[in-house]
């Protein structure tokens, strides 16, 4: 397969915020080295890491500029030497950097194969958000059926995954997002869902857990 030499990319050029990425057309596709892949991106994900790294806040972040995003999915186009068992075609998701673009190197050893029937876009999420989620409820925080859990940023991607996992195991779910969003967590499955920004929100969750 003929790859081109060049992509279009969004760059981040500050660390200023966000508001300083720039869509450039001439970023070099780059070329998996050693164990890696490359992939067309066909869907990325958006996450608080990527704000954060933005201003410089998130460690080990690449300083800038630099091609913004790190969790994508899509096709893989080339492999790297000492790469097997990944074929052509394959529809994997990982992270790395540089997912904001048309071309994405990632590990192959960390590269995740898309369920069968699943869009790249349904993806997003299986190596970020839910395994995020799952640790901090399981291995973590020995949630059992039974108990209380109060989750914050409960209309985020995590919050999301955490609220449907809490509740899949048999616990009681209280969670906090702003107003507008409350709609979105109780169709997840919260048993309570609370104002973040409300002043009384300790006393809240006092009152939901029984004390």
């Amino acid at each position: 397969m003929s790859l081109p030499t060049t992509m279009r990319a969004l760059r981040q050029t500050s660390l200023n915020g966000p508001q300083d990425l720039r869509l450039i057309t001439d970023a070099p596709v780059p070329i998996p080295g050693r164990g890696e892949i490359l992939i067309r991106v066909a869907a990325a994900g958006i996450n608080f890491r990527d704000i954060s790294q933005t201003r410089g806040a998130g460690p080990g972040g690449p300083p800038p500029p630099y091609i913004a995003g790190f969790e994508a999915a899509g096709a893989v186009v080339a492999v790297g030497d000492g790469v097997t068992g990944v074929d052509a075609g394959a529809l994997v998701i990982g992270v790395g950097y540089g997912a904001f673009a048309e071309y994405m190197v990632l590990p192959a050893a960390a590269a995740v194969p898309v369920p069968t029937g699943w869009a790249a876009e349904e993806a997003l999420g299986l190596v970020v958000n839910w395994p995020t989620a799952l640790a901090a409820l399981r291995p973590l925080g020995g949630l059992t059926a039974g108990q209380t859990v109060l989750i914050h940023a409960a209309a985020g991607g995590t919050g999301q995954a955490a609220v449907r996992l809490a509740e899949h195991y048999g616990a009681t779910v209280i969670a906090t997002a702003s107003p507008g969003k409350h709609e979105t967590v109780r169709a997840l499955g919260a048993d309570h869902v609370l104002d973040s920004r409300s002043a009384d929100l300790a006393a809240e969750v006092f009152m939901h857990s029984g004390g």
